[in-house]
């Protein structure tokens, strides 16, 4: 009897055929579902390209007038920093308020330190090939400039956001061909003052020389001075995150400092130092050590000064002559001490 049941209710639900209506309205739902979340994922997608247009066009001129370096990867850095950081506030705000309230926090301490550290280890990924930088052009053009993205955005026909992403994409690489083609053409010869000296700058058919004769680690700030003023002096003076030549006359402690934090953002293609005559020891064999790795990621050319040297070191308009008169004792070392003469377009230098 028990059978006969399971036959007729099982005849009864073939003929309903419920199966088939539930597939039919499962995978209509599911597409429905699939195409809202593409449509909301896409509207998404393009407020966040938008909102990034717009906030490169308007900081892109403080950024040049400060002599800041541009990063080719400011669109994905972005996208991934800004859940990074909303994590880092959030964790750190637990930190605190539980401190506060002496509540255990043990773990999120652990989770604050371990993103601490994996943003850290990300960081330096990226490499100083991402950035670049312009020198920078007349004041009243990056004010001009930074204006006309709020002229853009009020317009009644970028109401859209496929007609706003195109405007933007569009006046960005324009501010870039202009501000690339109103940079100011520096002369050959220019001064940055430092520490009661002065550094040589020398930029001449697109090739830059920096000498420093003594002056760069004369304090214990020197690396903070060389990242927050040296460095944006540079790129503000020649538009480049390179130097072709780097010539110190004086070997030291914060002299190697600094010009490792200088080599962290700033490519070196050429080192001149002075040669070292005794053994490196305590610090200034640290100081040396962490240069010296620095100089060797960058494939950088080594170049000891020991006796008199002639370089053309843009061809044909600047030569230069080192010569040794002496020698210096710093510590535990001693160092020929150096002279420099030379011309730059015909002009006599003598350092």
């Amino acid at each position: 009897m028990f059978l006969f049941f399971l036959i007729v209710a099982g005849r009864q639900l073939h003929k309903q055929e419920p199966f088939k209506n539930i597939d039919k309205y499962s995978i209509s739902a599911t597409l429905i579902s699939m195409k809202q979340t593409y449509t909301r994922l896409l509207h998404k997608t393009a407020q966040y390209i938008t909102i990034h247009l717009f906030l490169t066009l308007a900081s892109m001129p403080i950024l040049v007038a400060w002599g800041l370096p541009l990063s080719r990867l400011s669109l994905f850095g972005n996208f991934f920093f800004s859940p990074v950081l909303f994590l880092f506030l959030l964790l750190s705000s637990a930190v605190f308020f539980f401190e506060i309230m002496h509540v255990p926090h043990g773990f999120i301490a652990w989770l604050l330190e371990k993103l601490t550290f994996l943003w850290k280890w990300i960081l330096p990924l990226h490499g100083s090939d991402t950035l670049y930088g312009f020198s920078k052009p007349p004041l009243w053009l990056l004010f001009t400039l930074a204006i006309i993205p709020f002229a853009l955005i009020a317009h009644p026909r970028m109401r859209s956001s496929k007609y706003r992403i195109i405007g933007l994409a569009v006046l960005l690489i324009l501010s870039m061909m202009i501000i690339q083609s109103a940079s100011r053409q520096q002369s050959a010869c220019t001064h940055i003052p430092c520490y009661g000296g002065e550094l040589t700058l020398l930029y001449q058919n697109g090739k830059t020389v920096l000498i420093d004769p003594g002056y760069i680690g004369r304090r214990i700030s020197a690396p903070s001075w060389v990242a927050y003023t040296l460095t944006p002096e540079l790129i503000a003076k020649t538009g480049r995150l390179t130097i072709d030549h780097l010539i110190t006359l004086k070997p030291g402690i914060m002299t190697f400092e600094a010009i490792r934090t200088l080599g962290e953002t700033i490519s070196i293609r050429n080192f001149y130092a002075p040669y070292m005559y005794g053994e490196l020891t305590g610090p200034l064999r640290v100081a040396w050590g962490k240069l010296y790795g620095v100089l060797q990621q960058q494939e950088t050319k080594l170049h000891r000064i020991y006796e008199e040297q002639p370089l053309e070191l843009v061809e044909g308009t600047i030569t230069l002559s080192m010569s040794s008169h002496g020698k210096k004792t710093y510590r535990e070392i001693t160092y020929p001490h150096v002279h420099i003469r030379g011309f730059i377009d015909d002009e006599p230098v003598n350092l």
